[in-house]
């Protein structure tokens, strides 16, 4: 839940574990995408991975700059 005190927006212990499990769990995935690509498919591999840790990377860093990040703008996805 957000709480709004002045300009200061606070949120709950849970949002923010959740919000850094992604975060992690992402960039751990572009790391794996990055290890378990062949030679054939480098720079598909590359791209993903590249796209995928910077999502998780902005995750982060506005998790720690208390902003939204880009996953949180493109709303509920089905």
């Amino acid at each position: 839940m957000k709480k709004s005190t002045g300009r200061q927006v606070t949120r709950s212990k849970q949002e923010l574990v959740i919000r850094s499990f992604f975060g992690l769990f992402f960039v751990a995935l572009a790391i794996a995408i990055l290890v378990l690509s062949t030679p054939a498919n480098r720079m598909g591999s590359l791209f993903a991975a590249f796209i995928i840790g910077g999502l998780g990377i902005d995750e982060l860093i506005s998790l720690r700059l208390h902003r939204r990040s880009l996953l949180s703008r493109i709303g509920p996805l089905p």
